[in-house]
């Protein structure tokens, strides 16, 4: 392969290409910012009844009846702390490495960061380089090693007018590829934007939780309103007195040792998890995890680390073990 055949981009090329953005720099994120959540966690129907309360014995000085505050507190730093430590652990989750990578640009080779290659950057690529965005092969060729992007370990031969997809590897031989895509664009960072996703994860404790909050905050105005009002004119109670008294009455319907025993029991198993190289994007995922009964792999055991053996064979269906000897 005579690479001194082909002049790659001017740079005037290079310089309009950066200006229109088509650089390979990502710049979308799927994951939630630290404001997000704070906001998330803090501002609950559920937080805002108990926050209420508490304000309504402020007002009237009786500091020693607001302990229970403690318990939101906790509860929230709890879910703040978890949601933040899955994020930062996901965003270090990466397919590409950021090694130099050799161009031919004006007639002859250099060597440039990849952040900093443009679509229809000539690059040339050797046996054990890394293929840093998606490209189209223009000369030469090379087997490939796509297993971080398809699980299969087995070398593909790829020649002129064959794709790469960024995040391969290559085993053997010499490239020039013409890039294709870059940036958010590539293969190897749709995969990771896809990982870094935050989905809804349902939660039958959650729902459960908010289901009583909506319900009680229906009540709960009503019902203090009229115990304060019996504390007052009926006892003849002093405001201070009457805020306390139909404060400690409604205090009991918001169930706040059962929300922190939650975040407590589901905090500990993030972190156990944690232990064994597991990452747990959502606290409540774990929730979903102890509904599992069954792990299904496909035959490379990709998730895992390919070294798998059968231990043993349970048919499903009509089959019987005679069938399966069979």
């Amino acid at each position: 392969m005579r690479n001194d055949r082909y002049q790659g981009l001017a740079d005037e090329e290079v310089q309009s290409k950066v200006t229109k953005g088509q650089v390979n720099q990502t710049s979308h994120s799927n994951q939630k910012t630290t404001a997000e959540i704070i906001k998330e966690n803090v501002f609950t129907l559920f937080n805002a009844l108990n926050f209420l309360l508490a304000f309504l014995l402020l007002l009237v000085g009786a500091y020693s009846n607001m302990a229970f505050i403690a318990i939101i507190i906790l509860n929230i730093v709890i879910g703040i702390v978890q949601e933040i430590r899955a994020r930062d652990l996901v965003s270090k989750l990466t397919i590409l490495s950021n090694k130099p990578v050799k161009v031919v640009r004006n007639g002859q080779e250099a060597i440039v960061p990849s952040t900093e290659l443009v679509v229809g950057d000539l690059i040339i690529l050797e046996s054990g380089d890394q293929v840093p965005s998606d490209a189209t092969v223009v000369d030469g060729s090379s087997e490939v090693n796509e297993s971080l992007l398809t699980g299969e370990s087995d070398a593909i031969l790829k020649q002129a007018g064959d794709e790469l997809l960024s995040g391969s590897y290559l085993t053997s031989g010499q490239l020039l590829a013409e890039l294709i895509h870059v940036g958010d664009d590539n293969y190897a960072e749709q995969l990771v934007a896809e990982t870094k996703s935050q989905p809804y994860a349902r939660s039958e404790l959650t729902e459960a939780i908010k289901k009583i909050a909506k319900f009680t905050s229906y009540i709960i105005v009503p019902l203090g309103i009229l115990l304060f009002l019996q504390a007052f004119f009926l006892r003849s109670d002093a405001v201070d007195v009457a805020v306390i008294n139909s404060v400690a009455a409604l205090i009991g319907m918001l169930p706040k040792g059962l929300v922190l025993l939650i975040s407590l029991a589901l905090s500990t198993a993030v972190l156990k998890l944690g232990k064994k190289n597991v990452l747990v994007q959502n606290m409540y995922a774990v929730e979903a995890l102890a509904h599992m009964d069954m792990l299904c792999l496909d035959k490379t055991g990709t998730i895992t680390q390919g070294k798998m053996s059968v231990e043993g064979i349970f048919p499903l269906g009509d089959l019987s073990q005679a069938d399966l000897e069979d």
